[in-house]
């Protein structure tokens, strides 16, 4: 049986190395001045490989795995490669995103026709069982003063998704490092996933699949459509509605976006949950995050400003309308409460789908 080469060294190749090394060499680009989406190389030198490729031998072991069998000699080392290469989004700074001047030069109210990339394929890593999540994004952006070249919208979404994260982290890490590198006059990230923690252990879907939208600027906001080349909101609506009403018909979907419980008001087969989290804990997660006090609060602020008012223009209604809610979860509890809270709800209705009682009456789910 042949087998694949010996490899030690876990630092990323460098320009004259010609190894097959963890860096993401698919992403290199001639045209970009530095390599922003791997500059910060991560090392682990061989006797802390070493030790590494140990313990998963010894875990790999006790659960069962024949490690003396020819095919699986080697199996703790390609793991912790394979490992080491799904996360090599760490090494990018996406601050360092190069940037171009467009040609618009009439002021802040001057505007281009909206950019959108899209499918963009993505493998990530879900942070809570390092089981892999996979899907499709589709990115876009109305320009004011800058763009970046359509291929850095690909290796953007691949920098967040080569990392232990969750989908809607992904969004948003996504939707704010386009509003900070461009300041355009709106971003839109639709993201569309597969969840294999949900699908090989837990629930154990089978066919399920998460959608997360995240809106900023103009995506948002109720805006003049006097011009052809502006971004249209109320076609984007119309388009969510659409979609939304598909996937709901479809069934066994999770849904995350502020307009899908307006969108799905009259079905009587989905549960609908409110996510919310007071305004001095939104402060905190980010400060907890490195953003100042006073960015933090701005932020928060806005965006919430900017949700009463779609939420208003579109839908006649003030934000959030918790008639629309079964269930009003404060997340300050902690996920794992949030996760249990939810799972359990669902698994009163399967058991009970239209009990009096059961706390979300007359709810059925498909």
């Amino acid at each position: 049986m042949h087998e694949e080469p010996h490899l030690w060294a876990v630092e990323a190749p460098t320009a004259e190395d010609d190894r097959d090394g963890p860096a993401l060499l698919l992403l290199e680009d001639p045209d970009e001045p530095f390599p922003w989406d791997h500059i910060v190389r991560r090392e682990i030198g061989p006797e802390r490989w070493a030790r590494f490729q140990g313990y998963m031998s010894e875990i790999f072991e006790t659960f069962g795995m024949d490690l003396e069998a020819p095919g699986t000699r080697r199996t703790p080392e390609r793991f912790l490669r394979a490992l080491f290469d799904s996360t090599s989004g760490y090494e990018g700074d996406p601050n360092l995103l190069t940037a171009f001047p467009t040609e618009c030069r009439g002021g802040p109210d001057c505007m281009l026709s909206q950019v959108i990339e899209g499918p963009i394929h993505f493998y990530a890593l879900c942070e809570h069982h390092s089981l892999p999540f996979f899907g499709a994004a589709h990115v876009g952006y109305v320009p004011h003063e800058t763009i970046i070249g359509i291929s850095k919208l690909t290796r953007l979404v691949r920098l967040f998704a080569r990392r232990f994260t969750v989908q809607e982290r992904m969004g948003v890490e996504i939707t704010d490092t386009l509003t900070k590198v461009l300041q355009p006059h709106g971003v839109a990230v639709h993201l569309a996933a597969t969840h294999l923690c949900t699908q090989m252990r837990g629930v154990r879907e089978d066919q399920s699949r998460t959608w997360t939208s995240f809106w900023r600027g103009s995506y948002e906001r109720s805006m003049p459509m006097n011009e052809p080349q502006t971004f249209d909101a109320d076609c984007m609506v119309t388009m969510m509605n659409g979609i939304t009403a598909k996937i709901a018909q479809e069934g066994n979907a999770v849904v995350v976006g502020r307009g899908s419980p307006y969108f799905l008001r009259e079905r009587s087969d989905t549960l609908r949950i409110f996510l919310y989290a007071p305004r001095e804990e939104k402060i905190r997660r980010m400060l907890a995050a490195g953003t100042a006090r006073s960015e933090a609060e701005e932020l928060v602020d806005t965006v919430d400003r900017e949700r009463v008012a779609f939420i208003k223009h579109y839908f006649n209604a003030d934000w959030p309308t918790r008639s629309l809610y079964h269930l009003m979860i404060n997340t300050s509890i902690g996920d794992d409460r949030v996760i249990t809270t939810i799972l359990d709800t669902l698994h009163l209705l399967e058991e009970k789908p239209t009990a009096a009682g059961s706390g979300v009456p007359g709810v059925a789910l498909k």
